[in-house]
């Protein structure tokens, strides 16, 4: 995929802002789901979930949170009703998705990878590590932190059938969140820092002193970062600078973030800075030399000239 560098820029050279408020879905201790508007900074009240919303991801229309018992429940969010629920056999203290499949990670260290829409178990992984507390899917890799301050990776094809988790960073204190903004990985610790890595290769970038245990992490368009304190309260913090934009406070205690629709309404801006410009061609240039899924738009499980080509209808179609 060299080709893909040399890509003509001509057509790219105009500049689209993406202007339109996202939410977070905030999940409290106590089962209560709010909205977190993302322009106002006001949190309203969405549905009453109990008994305790530990971790959350979400597959179309479909909430999948859990209470950190093993418990794991479905919300249709057009409807705000509960639709379904099972047991797994982890105590599913942080969720993920790649779209497909569920995964649910225990604090003991495994990583099971379920059927979504019946919860049986499709395959099991157990950490070197342990300790899992967070998962993210990332661009074809899935990625876990735990207490014990260590992150690993795996290429999705490989996490599960050859254990090929790989040591991906390690934080000055007990990681608790994570989320991604571009090429960056950023992840939340219980010390009160909030960790960047390059998303590449796992440099360091730098850290930031917010004094949050970081129970939910979630990345905003625009180069900010929403970040959960289990105390209830909620900052908007630049990941560059680490200035605090903006504290609100839900009034009950925050034990999960998930950004329900962060940059839908600008998909080619990959980097999430909130415009699209030439940050945003890079990055696809990045990941297609490098072939990863981030890149292969049409799913088709290759990166190639379609993909290209739907990246600059894409780009060049602006943003809703």
């Amino acid at each position: 995929m060299q080709r893909l560098a040399s890509i003509s820029l001509a057509a790219l050279a105009g500049l689209a802002a993406s202007a339109s408020a996202d939410t977070v879905l905030v999940g409290t201790t106590t089962g209560k789901l709010f909205d977190y508007d993302t322009e106002s900074g006001s949190v309203t009240f969405r549905t009453f979930a109990g008994p305790s919303v530990e971790a959350m991801t979400r597959i179309g229309s479909r909430l999948y949170y859990s209470d950190g018992e093993g418990v794991i429940i479905v919300l249709d969010l057009d409807q705000n009703t509960v639709v379904d629920s099972f047991v797994a056999s982890v105590d599913a203290a942080a969720l993920s998705t790649d779209g497909t499949w569920l995964y649910a990670a225990d604090t003991d260290g495994e990583i099971q990878k379920l059927d979504p829409a019946t919860g049986a178990l499709v395959d099991s992984v157990t950490t070197v590590f342990g300790q899992v507390t967070s998962l993210g899917v990332h661009w074809g890799n899935l990625y876990y932190g735990g207490l014990n301050t260590i992150a690993e990776r795996a290429p999705l094809a490989d996490a599960f059938a050859g254990n090929n988790f790989q040591f991906f960073a390690a934080c000055g204190g007990a990681i608790n969140s994570m989320s991604f903004s571009g090429l960056t990985v950023v992840l939340g610790s219980l010390n009160g820092k909030i960790y960047r890595y390059d998303e590449f290769n796992g440099l360091y970038f730098q850290d930031h002193f917010v004094g949050s245990d970081a129970t939910g992490l979630t990345a905003l368009v625009g180069g900010s970062v929403l970040v959960a304190d289990s105390s209830g309260e909620l900052l908007e913090m630049d990941l560059e600078t680490g200035a605090v934009l903006r504290t609100v406070q839900v009034g009950e205690p925050v034990a999960s973030l998930h950004g329900l629709d962060i940059g839908d309404a600008c998909p080619a801006d990959l980097d999430l800075s909130g415009v699209l410009d030439l940050g945003d061609v890079q990055t696809f240039v990045m990941l297609a030399i490098d072939a990863r899924l981030g890149a292969d738009l049409d799913g088709n499980g290759a990166v190639d000239l379609a993909d290209v080509g739907l990246f600059v209808d894409a780009f060049t179609g602006g943003c809703d």
